[in-house]
């Protein structure tokens, strides 16, 4: 049986970077898309039993999280924070990211979360003010949602 040819728009499979329960396919992509990750070196190429190229696996960190950016933060949730969970600075582009996708973010250098997403995630962990606070607290709601009580 011939080889295949690869050609710049076949698509490869992206197996799981987990392959504890079997090689679990999570994505297709282009042949020229899947070589220039492995040049970043996001990727590394998989073959098959005969040694042909089959697809690709985004390469996992090996320091875990201790490589990540991480931007310092107030341990409180600031003016800021309320309206960037208020919506008032838009939508962010990191929400609902597969692992994947946050994976390549890292590689890439940036943090996995943008500020929106990160704001948003503190709100809803600490939905409630300080105790001690007083009626120096606000609450702020969405921006659809303070729309909808009107």
């Amino acid at each position: 049986m011939a080889r295949p040819r690869v050609r710049t728009a076949h698509q490869l499979h992206v197996y799981a970077t987990n392959t504890t329960l079997g090689w679990r396919v999570i994505r297709n992509v282009s042949f020229a898309d899947g070589e220039k990750r492995v040049e970043e070196g996001t990727f590394r190429r998989i073959y098959d039993q005969l040694n042909v190229h089959v697809g690709y696996q985004p390469l996992v960190n090996p320091f875990g999280d201790y490589g990540i950016r991480s931007e310092p933060s107030d341990t409180s949730i600031t003016d800021a924070e309320s309206q960037l969970n208020a919506g008032l600075e838009g939508k962010s582009q990191t929400a609902g990211l597969s692992e994947v996708d946050r994976e390549l973010r890292i590689a890439g250098g940036k943090s996995p979360e943008d500020v929106l997403e990160r704001a948003t995630e503190k709100v809803r962990l600490w939905p409630f003010p300080a105790p001690g606070r007083g009626d120096r607290a606000i609450r702020v709601y969405p921006k659809a949602t303070a729309c909808k009580a009107r």
